[in-house]
């Protein structure tokens, strides 16, 4: 009788898919809270990974909120995307020369460039670059409590 007590106290977790089992089951590292706290289906695998890291980290830090979903896998995303155009860049030469040898700048630097932006400005709004961490710190500070 205590059993079948036991199993109706139990709330089922959500399957995942098992394309992404090894992502999921970090994933499911976490605290109950957020475990629905999962990468949108439309990240590319290497994205997700981000996604995961910076997750596990911020929760770590127990600056996680439930409301970040959007902007880690936003900083997940452009990370990625820049990393991306970079390993491109970096194999095709910084400068192209065109069929007069005429040499110019890669045309996707600018893709670049603006896919670190966005990056940064996602990691200053989820409080995980140098700068974000220390306004939080001089913030807290004149609270007196500690944040961080």
């Amino acid at each position: 009788m205590a059993v079948d007590q036991m199993r109706k106290n139990v709330i089922p977790i959500k399957k995942q898919p098992d394309n992404n089992k090894n992502l999921t089951e970090e994933a499911n590292e976490d605290s109950f809270e957020f475990k629905n706290f999962l990468a949108p289906d439309d990240l590319q695998e290497s994205a997700r990974k981000i996604f995961y890291s910076v997750k596990k980290a911020l929760n770590k830090m127990g600056a996680l909120n439930s409301a970040d979903i959007y902007l880690v896998a936003g900083f997940a995303r452009y990370s990625d995307m820049a990393n991306e155009i970079n390993n491109i860049i970096a194999e095709e030469g910084y400068s192209l020369s065109d069929n007069n040898g005429k040499l110019s700048a890669h045309p996707l630097l600018k893709e670049a460039r603006a896919a670190d932006i966005l990056a940064m400005k996602y990691a200053d709004k989820l409080g995980i670059t140098p700068e974000a961490r220390t306004a939080i710190i001089v913030e807290s500070n004149k609270s007196g409590k500690d944040r961080v």
